[in-house]
């Protein structure tokens, strides 16, 4: 089977946010970075609640969509 070139797989651009304080509230977080919800849980399917508890001295990597 040969696979046309507007068919192929193609990587989703996206950009880092790195994060080392608590997130209350992901879904305002995600406005904040010019996204939205439904974006930031699909570059990041870790993020299992509405929100980020962020321990000391630790730091996250948050990808949203390249703009």
């Amino acid at each position: 089977m040969i696979v046309e070139p507007s068919e192929e797989y193609r990587p989703l651009k996206s950009r880092s946010v790195f994060v080392d304080k608590t997130i209350a509230n992901l879904n305002d977080f995600a406005k904040e970075n010019g996204s939205t919800y439904k974006m930031l849980k699909i570059f990041n399917p870790w993020l299992r609640a509405h929100k980020l508890t962020v321990k000391p001295g630790k730091k996250y990597e948050i990808l949203f969509p390249d703009r």
